[in-house]
């Protein structure tokens, strides 16, 4: 199953993108869901079991604009 991390700030998104592809984790960049309904129209998937992973880079990278985690 894939998580969405939606952010508010698009550069923020695409640094999370970055970071992880860093990685050698796949990762892609979508529009948010409408049911999600706020923040930048961003959001980075990625297979759920990175999301500690993800949670550290955001971390670690100091991402301020983390909206949230939601199944994809």
């Amino acid at each position: 199953m894939d998580i969405l991390a939606a952010f508010s700030s698009r550069s923020e998104a695409l640094r999370l993108y970055n970071a992880l592809n860093e990685r050698r984790i796949a990762a892609v960049v979508l529009d948010t869901p409408k049911r999600i309904g706020k923040g930048c129209g961003l959001s980075v998937a990625f297979n759920a079991c990175f999301r500690h992973t993800a949670e550290e880079i955001i971390r670690l990278l100091r991402l301020k604009t983390l909206i949230g985690f939601y199944l994809r």
